[in-house]
Formats: structure tokens, C-alpha cells, sequence
């Protein structure tokens, strides 16, 4: 009965117990969550799948959540393909949730039927013909691709911008995942992110700027090639120069203050300051930046929600 609460913290406590002693909810409570409209979306939606009836389903499908519309249909592919393709259908069309149409695309991809084909080429010639908004870009690509249009992917390349880095990337600037890109800048192994940057006023690396409002400074074409051309936009104080010194010796490090007659090379750390004064260099490299392209590291998916992350942060926490 409690999963019927209109208070949410006492049904995610519910659900986390349950979980921790390994009660399983029946179908009876199972269905008072996805009908509780008080409830976390996030477990009503998870107790829609874990029904996966024709009731719990139909109930899904005429739901306010669009979260749940867009589970419901995904659900309806395995029973009922040419119903889900329908309703898929619609939710294209007359959905006013992004999320919601990009959900569709990728279930329509994953049915393989002429109707399925149909309403994937209705969007595919649209893709060709420059009609979708940036925002559902990726989504009819990697549906498009799924299904073989293959021309109209050729129209859609032939329209970058192959003058600038962000060219091959101009469909992750719109549509991302805010909460999932804040994972993967927080725990993604290839692109380590924090490794250098903080998105806090919380304690954490020096390597890299903290980000952490760094959404009110750049718009989001900047932040997408600071993602794949990282050489392109250094920031200040943070490029790495190599200073060969006229003794023969070395020193690496982060260019810091500089006047007419010396420069500061800071350790990559920041814990430590080495003063060089100038008549004693022989030569010093160009500012680089440690960062590497994650943009050839992260899916184009995973791009696409790190932006919108970054896009996001705006205020000082």
C-alpha cells in the first residue's frame, strides 16, 4: 500500500528496502507504483517494464508522462509490432516531448517491417531535405542509417561545414541528455574528465579550468569544439610549453606569469612555481593543451549529452 503514497521519498524508500531484501513486488504493487502519479517518473517507469502486461501497457500509452508513452511503445514492439509502429508513428508527429520523439526513432529502428521503413524514409527525405531541427538531427541519422537510407545520409554530409572541426559534428549541439551527460563527464574511463576538471566549487584537479559555470560564458559551438578540437581554444593560464634552456636542460610545465625579463612555468599540479628568466632560454614550444579530442572518444551520442551538460552549467555551486 505504501507504493500508492502521495509522498515520493516514502515510495523510493519503499522501493530501495524492497530492493536491499530482496522482497520481490508483485504484480499487484507493481501496478500501484506506475499508477501512483506522486511517484519518482523514473519508478513508474521501471515498474512498467517489470509489468510488461497489455493493461499496464495500454495504461502507459494514454499516460500524461511522456517518459512513460515512450516506454509503453518500446514495450509494444516485441507483442505487438504493427500496433507499436502506429502509435510510434504518432508520437513522432504530434509529440511536443523531445525526448519522447527521440525514443521513437530509436524504437522505429529496431522494427523490421515495411511500415516501420516507411515512416523512418518520411523522416529520412526530411533529414535530405533540411527540414528537422537540429535537436532530432542524431536521432533520424542513426535510425536512417539502422534502416539503410543511405542517400539521405549522403545529403546530410554533403551540408557540413568541413572548413571548421566541428563540422563532422554539427548533429550533437542540439537534443543532448543534461543527467546523462553529467555521468559520463563524471565517470565516463576513455574521456576522464575529471581527471582535470572539476564542474563544482568542490575540491578536485587543477589541470583543467572548473567548469562549473562554464554554460553562461561559451555558447554551445564553443563548447563542442573545445570538446573535439581542444587545441583550438585554449584558455588562458592553461596552455603546457616545453622551455629548452641555453645549458641544455628542460622545463615543462604550465605557462603562468610573464613580464619583459622572465616567465613562470607552473607544474601540471599547480603545486609548485619555477621563475625562468628570459635571457637564460634558448627556445619555448607554443602553449598546447593536455586534453585529448573526446570528441573521437565518446559516441556521438555520449558528445551530444556532454554538451548539453556543459551548456547547463550557469550557476556557482
Amino acid at each position: 500500500g505504501l507504493l500508492g503514497d502521495r509522498d515520493s521519498a516514502v515510495v523510493e524508500r519503499v522501493v530501495s528496502v524492497s530492493d536491499s531484501l530482496g522482497v520481490s513486488l508483485d504484480a499487484e504493487a507493481l501496478r500501484s507504483l506506475l499508477e501512483n502519479g506522486d511517484a519518482p517518473e523514473a519508478l513508474r517507469v521501471t515498474a512498467l517494464e517489470s509489468l510488461n502486461a497489455a493493461e499496464a501497457i495500454d495504461y502507459g500509452l494514454s499516460s500524461q508522462s511522456a517518459r512513460l508513452r515512450a516506454k509503453a511503445a518500446s514495450l509494444l514492439i516485441a507483442q505487438y509490432p504493427e500496433r507499436a509502429t502506429t502509435v510510434l508513428a504518432q508520437q513522432l508527429e504530434g509529440s511536443d516531448s523531445l525526448a519522447e520523439k527521440q525514443s521513437a526513432l530509436a524504437s522505429l529502428a529496431n522494427i523490421d517491417s515495411d511500415g516501420a521503413d516507411r515512416v523512418i524514409g518520411v523522416w529520412a527525405d526530411r533529414l535530405e531535405r533540411g527540414e528537422i531541427g537540429a535537436s532530432l538531427q542524431l536521432d533520424v541519422i542513426e535510425a536512417a542509417k539502422a534502416r539503410g537510407f543511405d542517400a539521405a545520409i549522403a545529403a546530410y554530409d554533403a551540408q557540413r561545414d568541413t572548413t571548421k572541426p566541428t563540422g563532422a559534428f554539427m548533429e550533437t549541439l542540439e537534443g543532448g541528455d543534461v543527467v546523462e551527460g553529467e555521468r559520463i563527464a563524471n565517470t565516463h574511463l576513455g574521456a576522464q574528465c575529471v581527471r582535470c576538471h572539476r564542474f563544482s566549487s568542490a575540491r578536485g584537479s587543477k589541470i583543467g579550468p572548473n567548469l562549473r559555470t562554464i554554460g553562461s560564458k561559451q555558447d554551445r559551438e564553443y563548447l563542442l569544439r573545445a570538446l573535439v578540437d581542444p587545441q583550438g581554444d585554449i584558455a588562458q593560464d592553461y596552455g603546457v610549453v616545453t622551455v629548452t634552456l641555453k645549458d641544455g636542460s628542460t622545463v615543462s610545465g604550465i605557462a603562468g606569469q610573464e613580464d619583459e625579463s622572465s616567465i613562470e612555468v607552473l607544474s601540471v599540479d599547480r603545486d609548485s612555481v619555477k621563475g625562468i628568466t628570459k635571457t637564460d632560454i634558448a627556445s619555448m614550444t607554443e602553449p598546447i593543451s593536455t586534453m585529448p579530442p573526446v570528441g573521437y572518444i565518446l559516441t556521438k551520442r555520449e558528445l551530444r549529452d556532454v554538451v548539453a551538460y556543459l551548456a547547463s552549467l550557469k550557476e556557482d555551486s
